[in-house]
């Protein structure tokens, strides 16, 4: 920026805020660098070399597709649960993602559609993957498509993303292949950060169209008057709203956006709002959003920089411990999935918690991981249920060779 004090936003930021965010972000990575070069150095771990396999892969895959679809079905019902307390799904559809936001916000109840369907997909894709027949595929490929076909028009990305990274650690633990770094997989990479930063900025037009306020001609000419290519510059995307809150904390203009430790507050935010005794306080990405909103639009979309989070809660030198065990617990998780096949599902649910623990605060995350890991564990009763002798055994005889101090670490 020419002028760093030229924002949009309630806040000017002068070089020294930008050079502050950037010292503690400096921090943060060299400390998940060491953290992590460290723990390789003490408790290596046996990689994938080769494909999985369960004693008669057959009776198994089929007792892990059926409870896959059962928890998933139970997921989508939830789903459509909660749009049915704001109307439906069509009336969500017409009245836009911020509006969306703020009517689930106040309703009664927040079904965890989430915690089903994700867990769901990974089972269905668990069978079909140690299943020869094609039938198990096609209805794995099914689901995945009609949840990315329910997600999409209300303006999804992260949960599409979600879904995809969840099948695609399934396929690639089960099939024993890495993935590796190449010229094809940048330009990939490339080419889905260009089309999710598109679809982010052309999805303000999906409510306006649906609910008949704009034409075709409206939306053409809203697409041709723009920029698309700014669109796409980090600056301009859901990156530049996280690192945002940094900038902002670091100026010492929190005002009362932190109340109480935010890492203790998280343990309790687990309970359901119907249970929880009194009235549940909001996130930390919440308060943030309601600091920095101006206007009569929807509060939402902020997010908040987990460097901050730690920055706010401890100061300077919190920085260093805080990733020091954000990334012990992605190394853990790393190692389950050498236990299939219930490591296998939770590392692939838990997976794109590394997208989230960029992106939103630690409470988001903390209950992600809880009712997810609770789905896995229910995906695990339904399959013990049509086929008990077989997945109570399949565990202790599939499990590959592990160091024991990775074991010992998980």
């Amino acid at each position: 920026m020419q002028d760093p004090t030229a924002t949009v936003y309630p806040w000017p930021f002068t070089q020294d805020a930008y050079a502050a965010a950037g010292v503690l972000d400096a921090m943060a990575a060299l400390t998940i660098f060491i953290t992590a070069h460290f723990l390789e150095r003490l408790y290596p771990t046996n990689k994938l070399s080769r494909p999985i396999t369960v004693r008669d892969p057959g009776r198994s895959a089929t007792a892990w597709l059926n409870a896959g679809i059962a928890v998933y079905a139970i997921g989508i019902s939830m789903y459509f649960l909660q749009y049915q307390q704001i109307g439906g799904y069509l009336a969500g559809l017409k009245s836009g993602r911020g509006n969306r936001f703020e009517a689930f916000h106040e309703a009664a109840l927040s079904w965890p559609y989430l915690a089903f369907v994700l867990p769901g997909l990974a089972a269905m894709w668990y069978a079909a993957e140690q299943s020869p027949t094609k039938v198990k595929k096609w209805v794995a490929r099914s689901a995945l498509l009609l949840w990315c076909g329910l997600l999409l028009p209300q303006g999804e990305r992260l949960l599409v993303i979600q879904a995809i990274l969840a099948v695609m650690a399934v396929t690639f633990v089960i099939r024993g292949r890495k993935l590796r770094v190449g010229l094809g997989l940048c330009f990939l990479l490339l080419l889905a950060y260009c089309g999710a930063a598109f679809f982010g900025y052309a999805r303000v037009l999906i409510a306006p169209r649906v609910s008949g306020e704009i034409t075709n001609t409206d939306m053409e000419y809203f697409l041709d008057n723009q920029a698309i290519f700014d669109q796409i510059k980090p600056e301009h995307t859901e990156l530049a709203a996280p690192y945002l809150s940094l900038l902002q904390i670091v100026t010492g203009s929190e005002g009362d956006i932190l109340l109480g430790n935010s890492y203790a507050i998280a343990v309790m935010s687990v309970i359901p709002k119907a249970l929880y005794p009194g009235t549940k306080p909001i996130y930390l990405s919440e308060r943030f959003a309601n600091t920095i909103h101006a206007g009569k639009g929807p509060v939402s979309g902020w997010g908040f920089n987990p460097v901050a989070e730690a920055y706010l809660n401890f100061g300077v030198f919190g920085v260093i411990p805080t990733f020091m065990l954000w990334t012990i617990g992605f190394y853990v998780l790393g190692t389950w999935k050498m236990y299939p096949p219930i490591g296998v599902l939770a590392f692939a649910v838990l997976l794109p918690e590394a997208i989230d623990a960029n992106r939103i605060d630690f409470r988001n995350v903390f209950c992600i991981i809880v009712y997810f890991t609770a789905g896995v564990g229910i995906t695990f009763i339904v399959s013990k249920v049509f086929h008990p002798r077989e997945i109570g055994t399949q565990s202790r005889r599939i499990r590959p060779s592990v160091p024991f101090g990775a074991r010992r670490l998980v």
